[in-house]
């Protein structure tokens, strides 16, 4: 896999940081595998959501469609004058 890569820079305070450093390393680990981690994890679970919630609203109107067909019934829309 060729990722090219973004470097970027933040300001955290001092105090904060150091601390979350020591957790890291006592732990085992790298602040910056973490932080793209967390990125990479962050955008999965947003497009994952977002799928998630597509899904849903297809699955809604399929419902209704359903709903209206076993009802004989129609809703109506306003037409919107030219």
């Amino acid at each position: 896999m060729s990722d090219k890569y973004q470097l970027i820079s933040m300001r955290i305070p001092k105090d904060l940081y150091l601390k979350y450093k020591q957790i890291l390393k006592s732990e085992g680990k790298i602040v910056t595998y973490e932080y793209r981690n967390f990125v990479r994890k962050y955008v999965e679970n947003f497009e994952k959501n977002k799928y998630s919630e597509q899904k849903e609203v297809i699955i809604s109107r399929d419902k209704e469609q359903q709903y209206q067909k076993e009802n004989n019934s129609v809703i109506y829309q306003e037409k919107e004058e030219d």
